[in-house]
């Protein structure tokens, strides 16, 4: 039998090719061990298009029905096809489909009636309104439906009851299963501590709109300004997407903003293309000197996963400015606390949980000014306290909301080590973790 893979999610070429967020080589394996044949991955959103199928074969045609381009496109050719996706590397065939939600064709009635289609969703919880919807009318065409982590796949069924009613949901509910899908950015077997890692800032992740990216060149500014952090920096690493990202800007737009406020000054920025941005990026990184930039960031763009972990673990710090509805199985984040890295996230994800903090994570209100205080509270105490262990505590007010007083404490005394929580906004929330870490 011949499974089609519909991936939901729109940047999901990005994490095939550089990223690394997702191991979707494991998720394959996982469906092959049932006994099925993987010959298919449909990637939904504008995933198609930053692939540019038209570009690929001479005489490509959108319009054709997804199983006639099943046949067009001999099988040798699906390699080439996605030519630099990690995917490739494992000599896995993939199909990009793009599914209609922006341009290009349809699933149609044959289709869905000749190939099994499963449905693989990953961040349903950033969906909203219409968007929602569409998923789970996807949901419906699908024979199976899987979800990356359990908290996915109870938003979906509360949103299936909400929009189908009680029994339509239960039957829906039959279909899916949880595949837990670890992050592909794997740590080294050795870690050095965070206090012996050099004081930089690592922001990674895809490199798009809607992610609160405004924020870096403010908080390379603090560090600019604050005498005792000369010498440090920000380093930006991700990939960046070809495509229009959901609000109309995309990795490009991000860089036409970027570049000028890090390097001075460019000409002819406007008429360039994504690829001649990241290209002049890459260039004046290697031209220009750290102490010469207008501020203290470093681009590292497109790096391989391997590259990506070795600057998380030669770092000491991480921000991660994590899109609006991220859960706590955010990939960046999990991929950042599994680094051991003193981690500040811009928002309070849903979902995160005492499990996924078992190697500690710093809440930070979203305002970037508390960003640099933060950091330097944590080196004070440090200070004070050479023995303290780098472990933090998730202890913004939605998170004390979430589990309680009691709940916090217990997370802390849970922790295998001394731990200190660093929150600017609510005082009650650090003497309490305080107080608790003076009783381990």
């Amino acid at each position: 039998m011949v499974k089609i893979v519909c991936i939901h999610t729109a940047n999901v070429t990005d994490r095939l090719i550089n990223t690394g967020i997702v191991d979707y080589t494991a998720l394959m394996a996982a469906l092959q061990g049932k006994g099925d044949q993987i010959a298919g991955l449909f990637m939904s959103d504008a995933a198609s298009a930053d692939l540019r199928i038209p570009d690929a074969w001479p005489g490509y045609d959108d319009h054709l029905s997804a199983e006639e381009s099943m046949r067009q496109f001999p099988q040798e050719e699906f390699q080439t096809m996605v030519g630099a996706a990690a995917m490739c590397e494992k000599a896995l065939p993939v199909l990009v489909v793009n599914m209609g939600e922006r341009t290009g064709f349809r699933l149609s009635p044959e289709t869905l009636h000749n190939y099994p289609v499963v449905a693989v969703s990953h961040e349903f919880m950033r969906l909203d309104g219409e968007r929602r919807i569409l998923r789970l009318r996807q949901f419906c065409a699908a024979d199976q439906i899987l979800f990356t982590n359990e908290e996915e796949r109870d938003a979906a069924l509360t949103a299936m009851r909400d929009v189908f009613g009680d029994a339509r949901a239960a039957s829906m509910a039959q279909k899916i299963s949880v595949y837990p899908v670890p992050s592909n950015i794997v740590p080294p077997a050795r870690l050095a501590e965070p206090t012996d890692r050099a004081p930089n800032v690592v922001v990674f992740g895809v490199i798009k709109a809607r992610k609160g990216l405004e924020k870096v060149p403010l908080m390379a500014q603090q560090i600019k300004d604050d005498p005792t952090l000369t010498g440090r920096k920000i380093i930006l690493m991700g990939s960046v997407p070809t495509h229009g990202g959901e609000d109309g800007q995309d990795g490009g737009s991000i860089l036409r903003d970027l570049l000028p406020q890090v390097f001075g000054p460019q000409e002819g920025l406007a008429g360039k293309s994504d690829a001649d941005l990241v290209a002049l990026a890459l260039q004046l990184e290697r031209s220009v000197r750290l102490e010469d930039r207008l501020l203290p960031i470093e681009l590292r763009l497109n790096e391989p996963m391997e590259e990506v972990s070795h600057v998380l673990s030669q770092n000491r710090y991480c921000f991660l400015p994590l899109p609006r509805g991220a859960t706590g199985h955010s990939g960046t984040l999990a991929a950042a606390l599994e680094h051991h890295m003193i981690t500040f996230i811009a928002r309070n994800p849903d979902g995160l949980t005492p499990d996924i903090l078992q190697n500690g994570c710093v809440y930070l209100p979203d305002r970037p000014e508390d960003f640099v205080v933060t950091m330097k509270r944590h080196e004070k105490e440090q200070a004070r306290n050479p023995r303290m262990e780098t472990a933090m505590v998730a202890a913004g007010d939605p998170y004390r909301d979430a589990i309680g007083w009691p709940g916090l404490i217990r997370l802390v005394n849970g922790m295998a080590r001394k731990a200190v929580a660093l929150h600017y906004g609510n005082q009650a929330i650090a003497d309490a973790t305080c107080a608790a870490d003076c009783a381990l």
